[in-house]
Protein backbone atom coordinates (compact mmCIF):
# COMPACT_ATOMS: atom_id res chain seq x y z
CA UNK A 1 0.00 0.00 0.00
CA UNK A 2 0.98 3.48 0.13
CA UNK A 3 3.37 4.84 2.92
CA UNK A 4 1.98 7.08 5.27
CA UNK A 5 3.90 9.44 7.75
CA UNK A 6 2.38 10.53 10.37
CA UNK A 7 1.71 13.76 11.41
CA UNK A 8 0.71 13.51 15.17
CA UNK A 9 3.59 11.25 15.81
CA UNK A 10 1.21 8.12 15.37
CA UNK A 11 2.09 5.66 13.01
CA UNK A 12 -0.96 3.27 12.75
CA UNK A 13 -3.69 4.03 9.74
CA UNK A 14 -6.92 2.83 9.50
CA UNK A 15 -8.86 1.59 5.76
CA UNK A 16 -12.70 1.72 5.78
CA UNK A 17 -14.32 -1.04 6.73
CA UNK A 18 -17.50 -2.86 5.40
CA UNK A 19 -19.58 -0.56 6.68
CA UNK A 20 -17.60 2.75 6.28
CA UNK A 21 -17.93 6.36 5.00
CA UNK A 22 -14.71 7.73 2.70
CA UNK A 23 -14.79 11.03 0.44
CA UNK A 24 -11.65 11.50 -1.34
CA UNK A 25 -11.56 15.10 -2.70
CA UNK A 26 -9.13 17.31 -4.94
CA UNK A 27 -9.18 18.69 -8.58
CA UNK A 28 -8.47 17.26 -11.87
CA UNK A 29 -5.35 15.23 -12.62
CA UNK A 30 -4.47 15.30 -8.81
CA UNK A 31 -4.75 11.33 -8.34
CA UNK A 32 -8.11 11.10 -6.29
CA UNK A 33 -9.66 8.63 -8.90
CA UNK A 34 -6.66 6.03 -8.94
CA UNK A 35 -6.54 6.73 -5.43
CA UNK A 36 -10.40 5.65 -5.07
CA UNK A 37 -10.26 2.62 -7.43
CA UNK A 38 -7.24 1.76 -5.05
CA UNK A 39 -9.52 1.71 -2.07
CA UNK A 40 -12.01 0.02 -4.35
CA UNK A 41 -9.50 -3.42 -4.39
CA UNK A 42 -9.67 -3.82 -0.85
CA UNK A 43 -13.33 -3.30 -0.62
CA UNK A 44 -14.98 -6.76 -0.14
CA UNK A 45 -16.59 -7.02 -3.29
CA UNK A 46 -15.81 -10.58 -3.86
CA UNK A 47 -18.65 -11.58 -0.55
CA UNK A 48 -21.21 -8.48 -1.83
CA UNK A 49 -22.59 -6.31 -4.73
CA UNK A 50 -20.50 -2.87 -5.38
CA UNK A 51 -22.60 -1.17 -7.58
CA UNK A 52 -20.20 2.33 -9.20
CA UNK A 53 -22.03 4.99 -9.75
CA UNK A 54 -20.31 6.79 -13.15
CA UNK A 55 -21.89 9.34 -14.94
CA UNK A 56 -19.05 10.29 -16.92
CA UNK A 57 -17.77 7.24 -18.32
CA UNK A 58 -14.47 7.50 -16.59
CA UNK A 59 -11.84 5.38 -18.54
CA UNK A 60 -9.99 4.16 -15.43
CA UNK A 61 -13.46 2.06 -14.30
CA UNK A 62 -14.23 1.18 -17.69
CA UNK A 63 -11.02 -0.56 -17.45
CA UNK A 64 -12.02 -3.19 -14.75
CA UNK A 65 -12.24 -6.95 -16.13
CA UNK A 66 -15.08 -8.54 -14.93
CA UNK A 67 -17.26 -5.06 -14.44
CA UNK A 68 -20.74 -5.66 -15.41
CA UNK A 69 -22.53 -2.90 -16.55
CA UNK A 70 -26.50 -2.97 -15.80
CA UNK A 71 -29.46 -0.23 -15.87
CA UNK A 72 -30.05 1.83 -13.36
CA UNK A 73 -32.81 0.06 -11.29
CA UNK A 74 -31.39 -3.19 -11.34
CA UNK A 75 -30.57 -4.44 -7.71
CA UNK A 76 -27.33 -6.98 -8.13
CA UNK A 77 -27.92 -10.23 -6.57
CA UNK A 78 -24.51 -11.82 -6.71
CA UNK A 79 -20.84 -10.40 -5.41
CA UNK A 80 -19.10 -8.69 -7.43
CA UNK A 81 -18.39 -5.10 -9.20
CA UNK A 82 -21.58 -3.12 -11.06
CA UNK A 83 -21.39 -0.06 -12.70
CA UNK A 84 -24.48 1.97 -13.78
CA UNK A 85 -24.22 5.38 -15.86
CA UNK A 86 -26.95 7.97 -15.19
CA UNK A 87 -26.94 11.25 -17.06
CA UNK A 88 -27.92 14.80 -15.76
CA UNK A 89 -31.72 13.40 -17.15
CA UNK A 90 -32.01 10.33 -14.82
CA UNK A 91 -32.02 12.30 -11.42
CA UNK A 92 -35.16 11.10 -10.32
CA UNK A 93 -34.58 7.38 -11.40
CA UNK A 94 -31.24 7.76 -9.72
CA UNK A 95 -32.62 8.99 -6.25
CA UNK A 96 -35.81 5.55 -6.73
CA UNK A 97 -32.71 3.14 -7.03
CA UNK A 98 -30.57 4.20 -4.32
CA UNK A 99 -33.30 4.09 -1.87
CA UNK A 100 -34.00 0.94 -3.46
CA UNK A 101 -30.53 -0.28 -2.50
CA UNK A 102 -30.59 0.80 0.95
CA UNK A 103 -33.69 -0.96 1.55
CA UNK A 104 -32.27 -3.94 0.50
CA UNK A 105 -29.31 -3.26 2.06
CA UNK A 106 -25.28 -5.10 2.14
CA UNK A 107 -24.96 -3.44 -0.91
CA UNK A 108 -21.58 -0.85 -1.45
CA UNK A 109 -21.69 2.09 -3.77
CA UNK A 110 -18.89 4.09 -5.57
CA UNK A 111 -19.49 8.02 -6.50
CA UNK A 112 -17.53 8.66 -9.19
CA UNK A 113 -17.59 12.52 -8.98
CA UNK A 114 -20.49 12.89 -6.86
CA UNK A 115 -21.26 16.87 -8.38
CA UNK A 116 -22.60 15.11 -10.95
CA UNK A 117 -25.07 12.53 -9.82
CA UNK A 118 -25.29 13.56 -6.17
CA UNK A 119 -27.58 16.43 -5.99
CA UNK A 120 -30.95 14.35 -5.40
CA UNK A 121 -32.01 13.61 -1.90
CA UNK A 122 -31.40 10.04 -2.46
CA UNK A 123 -27.70 10.34 -2.37
CA UNK A 124 -28.06 12.36 0.99
CA UNK A 125 -30.34 9.34 2.38
CA UNK A 126 -28.04 7.02 1.10
CA UNK A 127 -24.67 8.63 3.19
CA UNK A 128 -27.32 9.02 6.50
CA UNK A 129 -28.72 5.67 6.68
CA UNK A 130 -25.61 3.66 4.85
CA UNK A 131 -23.98 2.37 7.77
CA UNK A 132 -27.11 1.34 9.41
CA UNK A 133 -28.19 -0.54 6.42
CA UNK A 134 -24.37 -2.36 5.77
CA UNK A 135 -23.80 -0.04 2.89
CA UNK A 136 -20.32 1.53 2.67
CA UNK A 137 -19.75 4.51 0.32
CA UNK A 138 -16.69 5.80 -1.67
CA UNK A 139 -17.34 8.82 -3.01
CA UNK A 140 -14.97 11.32 -5.05
CA UNK A 141 -15.73 15.08 -5.06
CA UNK A 142 -13.89 17.69 -7.06
CA UNK A 143 -15.83 20.85 -5.75
CA UNK A 144 -16.36 20.02 -2.67
CA UNK A 145 -18.33 23.31 -1.98
CA UNK A 146 -20.95 21.95 -4.84
CA UNK A 147 -21.66 18.51 -2.59
CA UNK A 148 -24.46 17.47 0.35
CA UNK A 149 -22.76 18.45 3.42
CA UNK A 150 -23.46 14.77 4.13
CA UNK A 151 -20.82 13.69 2.00
CA UNK A 152 -18.64 15.05 4.38
CA UNK A 153 -20.18 15.07 7.42
CA UNK A 154 -21.25 11.61 7.73
CA UNK A 155 -18.23 10.11 6.59
CA UNK A 156 -15.49 8.42 8.66
CA UNK A 157 -12.36 8.54 6.96
CA UNK A 158 -11.54 11.30 4.15
CA UNK A 159 -8.48 11.69 1.88
CA UNK A 160 -7.67 15.32 0.25
CA UNK A 161 -5.87 16.06 -2.46
CA UNK A 162 -4.78 19.34 -3.70
CA UNK A 163 -7.59 21.54 -4.21
CA UNK A 164 -7.29 25.05 -6.13
CA UNK A 165 -10.36 26.58 -5.04
CA UNK A 166 -10.67 28.61 -1.51
CA UNK A 167 -14.21 27.80 -0.96
CA UNK A 168 -13.67 23.94 -1.62
CA UNK A 169 -10.57 24.16 1.00
CA UNK A 170 -12.55 25.77 3.59
CA UNK A 171 -15.62 23.35 2.79
CA UNK A 172 -13.54 20.42 3.79
CA UNK A 173 -11.24 21.88 6.72
CA UNK A 174 -14.79 22.10 8.36
CA UNK A 175 -15.19 18.54 8.81
CA UNK A 176 -11.55 16.98 8.50
CA UNK A 177 -8.78 18.76 10.31
CA UNK A 178 -5.70 18.90 7.28
CA UNK A 179 -3.36 20.97 7.08
CA UNK A 180 -3.07 24.27 4.93
CA UNK A 181 -1.98 23.26 1.22
CA UNK A 182 -0.34 26.79 1.01
CA UNK A 183 1.71 26.16 4.49
CA UNK A 184 1.89 22.32 3.73
CA UNK A 185 2.35 21.68 0.21
CA UNK A 186 2.00 18.13 -1.22
CA UNK A 187 4.16 16.34 -3.61
CA UNK A 188 2.38 15.36 -6.79
CA UNK A 189 0.22 12.52 -6.32
CA UNK A 190 0.79 13.10 -1.86
CA UNK A 191 -2.58 13.33 -0.16
CA UNK A 192 -3.70 13.51 3.38
CA UNK A 193 -5.64 10.78 5.21
CA UNK A 194 -7.52 11.68 7.83
CA UNK A 195 -9.59 9.38 10.41
CA UNK A 196 -12.49 10.59 11.75
CA UNK A 197 -12.97 8.63 14.54
CA UNK A 198 -9.08 9.03 15.82
CA UNK A 199 -9.14 12.31 14.70
CA UNK A 200 -5.62 11.55 13.38
CA UNK A 201 -3.69 12.82 10.05
CA UNK A 202 -1.43 11.44 7.99
CA UNK A 203 0.36 12.17 5.00
CA UNK A 204 0.24 9.51 2.38
CA UNK A 205 2.25 8.87 -0.28
CA UNK A 206 0.93 7.74 -4.04
CA UNK A 207 -0.91 4.72 -4.07
CA UNK A 208 0.19 1.91 -6.53
CA UNK A 209 0.32 2.45 -10.19
CA UNK A 210 -2.93 1.73 -11.65
CA UNK A 211 -2.06 -1.20 -13.69
CA UNK A 212 -1.38 -3.10 -10.02
CA UNK A 213 -4.77 -2.13 -8.78
CA UNK A 214 -6.46 -3.06 -11.72
CA UNK A 215 -4.87 -6.43 -11.38
CA UNK A 216 -5.37 -7.08 -7.74
CA UNK A 217 -8.80 -6.19 -8.68
CA UNK A 218 -9.16 -8.56 -11.44
CA UNK A 219 -7.76 -11.07 -9.00
CA UNK A 220 -10.06 -10.78 -6.24
CA UNK A 221 -13.59 -10.97 -9.20
CA UNK A 222 -11.79 -14.29 -10.53
CA UNK A 223 -11.34 -15.49 -6.96
CA UNK A 224 -15.41 -15.40 -6.15
CA UNK A 225 -17.13 -18.51 -6.13
CA UNK A 226 -18.97 -18.80 -9.57
CA UNK A 227 -22.33 -16.48 -9.48
CA UNK A 228 -22.00 -16.99 -5.95
CA UNK A 229 -25.26 -15.47 -4.26
CA UNK A 230 -24.75 -13.01 -1.42
CA UNK A 231 -26.32 -12.80 2.08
Amino acid sequence: MAKVIPIDGKDKIRLPGPSDRITIVGHTGSGKSQAALWHLSNANFDTRPWVIVDPKGEEKINSIEGLEHIDVGVIPKHAGLYAVHPTQYDEAELDDYLYQVLQHGNIGCYFDEAYLCGFGPGYTTFLIQGRSQRCPAISLNQRPVMVSRFAFSEAQFFQCFALTDDRDFKTLRGFAKIPSYEENPLPEFYSYYYDVRWKRCYRMSPVPQIDIILESIAEKLDAREPRRKYI
